[in-house]
């Protein structure tokens, strides 16, 4: 019988934003918290440790947290992944896996990771990704630590898509069609976050009113 993983979480918060129309994505509101403090929240309980992925970190430190840098340059959530690997790698003990949370998928599951966890223990399978209404959420995904030196490789020889590069491997998909709809919503634009702000506040005001 092999041994329970060990996981360490990385919060992958190193994008541009270009779409977002200016500031710091991570730094936005949804429902009064900002999006990498809701992050944290939820991530927190569901790994043995946890850090912030950044490509150019100002400070060693955040919010009470390690900040990895990337290693390699313009190298994207990819580049985001194998900085989280190779943190995780020198963790006293060492972590197995890695969760990775991405600031602009501000709402997950609370077992998701526990969830990944169960359908690799299913099979022979090395990645774990969730997938909702057909789409792969690739930057919410469970990878072992030892991939770190076939990811660098893949980096250094200019690999960019991290789905790409995940499916290139043993990877099994995990569906959560029966989730909240607001699961695994992407926030790429200011216009996302407040279709996403609506669907939280109406599920809040149904719940509300059955309450009632």
């Amino acid at each position: 019988m092999s041994a329970k993983p060990v996981i360490a979480g990385v919060i992958l918060a190193g994008g541009g934003a270009s779409r977002f129309g200016g500031g710091a994505k991570d730094e936005a509101l949804l429902e009064g918290q900002v999006l990498i403090d809701r992050v944290i929240a939820r991530a927190r309980s569901q790994v043995s440790a946890l850090c912030i992925s950044r490509a150019a970190p100002v400070s060693a430190q955040e919010r009470g947290l390690p900040v990895v840098p990337d290693q390699h340059t313009d190298g994207g959530p990819l580049a985001g992944l194998h900085a989280g690997l190779v943190w995780a790698r020198g963790l006293a003990p060492a972590a197995s896996h890695v969760m990775t949370f991405a600031c602009d998928t501000p709402c997950f599951p609370d077992d998701l990771a526990a969830q990944l966890e169960g359908a690799l223990a299913q099979g022979a399978a090395e990645i774990a990704l969730p997938r909702k209404d057909g789409r792969i959420h690739t930057a919410c995904g469970l990878w072992p630590v030892a991939v770190a030196g076939d990811l660098g490789a893949a980096l250094s020889s200019g690999e960019r898509a991290m789905t790409r590069w995940a499916l290139g491997r043993t990877t099994v998909l995990v569906d959560f069609d029966a989730g909240p709809p607001w699961d695994f919503f992407n926030v790429n634009t200011r216009e996302d976050l407040a279709a996403l702000g609506r669907l939280l506040a109406a599920a809040g005001e149904e719940a509300g009113e059955n309450r009632g």
